[in-house]
């Protein structure tokens, strides 16, 4: 009875395992890890580069560089890469874009709604052939809008904003974030003596004074 209990643990085990690797990818244990934990564990680790356009000089920005590229590394990298390539697909390189895949290519220029790596980006969470699986770190609506947006104007990979034409609102999520408030800028002096404290200076004051011998 004892090794039936422990042979159906480990088949009870083993098939769970199986469907969370199938739901959400081999490495979903290990997803959450820290990422020092990660590299002593042997996993290949894909540092989050940061999204932050100057205000003064986002018209020079190279579209794919500064943006598609750190939206792909951030969101579809860890999955699509030399180590890993699901489906075939790799999105490190201009290369892997423009050629890998099972069903290559996943983009098509100048027509997002007919390439496969932006329909898997819209599509609803809960559908299966959503992309990134469900568990992994999705991106936001403006980042699956920015590939659509790159996708559309020609996807090349080397022109910037300026040159391809865009205007700034659709980049207004990628400036760096300010906070206002309705106080006025002004120093705020120190705050003049209560009451209580004069009246206490002027208790002092006069005790010492008592104290003074008379003539």
């Amino acid at each position: 009875m004892v090794v039936l209990s422990i042979f159906m643990f480990i088949l009870i085990s083993f098939t769970g395992h199986q469907g969370g690797n199938i739901t959400h990818g081999e490495d979903y244990l290990v997803e959450p890890l820290p990422n020092r934990v990660k590299v002593a564990l042997g996993y290949e680790v894909f540092e989050e580069k940061e999204i932050v356009l100057s205000e003064d000089d986002w018209q020079n920005a190279v579209l794919y560089t500064e943006l598609v590229e750190p939206i792909l590394n951030n969101n579809c990298v860890s999955c699509h890469n030399p180590k890993k390539a699901k489906g075939d697909l790799l999105l490190n390189t201009r290369e892997g874009i423009e050629t890998s895949g099972e069903n290559a290519p996943v983009v098509m220029a100048n027509h997002p709604a007919e390439s496969d790596l932006f329909k898997r980006m819209e599509l609803p969470r809960e559908d299966d052939n959503h992309m990134p699986p469900d568990g992994k770190k999705q991106p936001s609506k403006e980042e699956i809008a920015l590939i659509g947006v790159w996708i559309e104007n020609g996807m090349s990979f080397d022109k910037t904003i300026g040159e391809m034409g865009l205007e700034k609102s659709l980049f207004a999520s990628f400036f760096p974030k300010t906070i206002e408030t309705d106080y006025p800028d002004k120093d705020v002096r120190p705050p003049r003596r209560t009451v209580s404290q004069r009246s206490k200076r002027s208790d002092f004051m006069w005790s010492l004074l008592a104290k003074l011998p008379t003539i």
